[in-house]
């Protein structure tokens, strides 16, 4: 993924206000089957594999519900026939509540969300929208050097740098 470095320098007397802790993805095309077996599957399709830990389910239909819903990914068999079982999240979806959840980090181009509806009538999702937090750095750089700034290795450790022992007397 590409990295979009919009500012760079060294910040003394900052003013603080409220910022915005994520950045929304593109909207994604939704398709709705509700199922003879109780549950709706709601298949949710980005242009492009996005970075998902946010995600907001807009609801219609009855005016009181509480429904247990989990988003699985698909399986590698390019199939979108093919759930993995395996839930990425669970989450519970209610006309008391916002429904907006902080999930796991997934990375993906489509996924499912399943709801289970008992014998309930299916709810309507009239839109799904994802959004990933916004993920600070800081380092020292030296001027006149190069540097590179590698993402997306799955098999990557977190490093165990100094500079985190000094994570307490740095700005916010």
């Amino acid at each position: 993924d590409p990295l979009n470095i919009i500012k760079a320098g060294s910040y003394t007397d900052l003013v603080y206000r409220t910022m915005p802790t994520a950045v929304s993805n593109p909207d994604p095309v939704i398709q709705q089957k509700d199922s003879s077996d109780g549950r709706s599957y709601i298949l949710v399709k980005n242009n492009a594999a996005y970075h998902i830990d946010g995600v907001a389910i807009a609801v219609s239909g009855t005016k009181f519900f509480e429904r247990g819903a989990g988003i699985y990914l698909l399986e590698n068999d390019s199939s979108e026939n093919r759930i993995n079982y395996t839930a990425s999240a669970s989450i519970k979806i209610s006309s008391s509540g916002t429904n907006q959840f902080d999930i796991k980090k997934i990375k993906a181009k489509s996924f499912y969300i399943v709801i289970e509806n008992k014998d309930n009538p299916p709810l309507t999702i009239s839109s799904v929208h994802t959004a990933q937090h916004i993920n600070n750095i800081v380092t020292y750089l030296e001027k006149g050097k190069q540097y590179f700034l590698l993402t997306d290795n799955k098999m990557a450790t977190q490093p165990d740098y100094d500079i985190a022992i000094f994570k307490d007397s740095i700005p916010k």
